[in-house]
């Protein structure tokens, strides 16, 4: 099978919701959206300095490139950067489910005529726990400084939006204030990474979260996470 066309259909400014549900050029189930995720934090992240670093702003007409995840326990680099594949936003969108979709593009009180733009993004006032105590497992240390969460940020027409964090083994996504919590997520007493006793894992999974939207694991899902083939 041909790779697929990094062009999507024209479209400028607003794409409005009929586009999201209509799409129908799935390329990849729903665990591509974590991969990709995880591909542009690796690549964009200022580990010195996380509030630093660059963001990604995903073109509107057009697939992006990105490397291949290799998935596997205990790498820090799981992407082939040789083997570029293509994805793209709005069918990360489009994979939602029905009700997730409709509060996504529209806002829950329906008055939004569509989506703007789509970047990625460090979360202000985050506290990375899962990340930092796998450092802590693999023997790297407890590194001093606070590594961030980072999400899709989701524009759409009527100037609100939404920050998306989608999983990898579930089709569950994070949703989050756009502009990032009021109140930070402080590290454990003990240090970043640290366990703060009993429940502490999930605390940190929860904390912030405005909302979960689910995936409608049945768009895609005889596709494998990325395909070049």
């Amino acid at each position: 099978m041909a790779a697929p066309s990094s062009a999507l259909p024209d479209l400028q400014g607003v794409v409005p919701y009929d586009v999201f549900r209509t799409f129908s050029q799935f390329i990849g189930n729903y665990r591509q959206h974590n991969a990709a995720l995880k591909y542009w934090r690796q690549e964009l992240e200022n580990r010195q300095n996380p509030l630093g670093s660059k963001i990604f702003v995903s073109p509107t007409n057009t697939r992006v490139g990105v490397g291949a995840v290799v998935w596997g326990k205990g790498r820090d680099d799981p992407f082939d950067c040789t083997n570029i594949t293509w994805w793209p936003w709005r069918e990360m969108v489009a994979q939602l489910d029905e009700k997730s979709m409709q509060i996504d593009v529209q806002g829950v009180d329906g008055r939004s005529c569509g989506l703007v733009s789509c970047m990625v993004a460090p979360r202000p006032s985050s506290y990375d726990h899962k990340r930092h105590k796998k450092l802590q497992g693999e023997g790297q240390g407890l590194l001093h400084v606070r590594l961030l969460v980072w999400d899709f940020v989701i524009k759409r027409q009527d100037g609100a939006g939404l920050r998306l964090h989608p999983q990898r083994s579930t089709v569950k996504v994070e949703t989050f204030e756009i502009e990032g919590p009021e109140e930070p997520a402080e590290p454990p007493p003990q240090g970043n990474g640290c366990s703060s006793g009993r429940g502490a894992y999930t605390y940190y999974k929860n904390v912030q979260t405005k909302e979960m939207l689910r995936f409608d694991p049945a768009k895609g899902t005889l596709l494998p996470p990325f395909s070049s083939q």
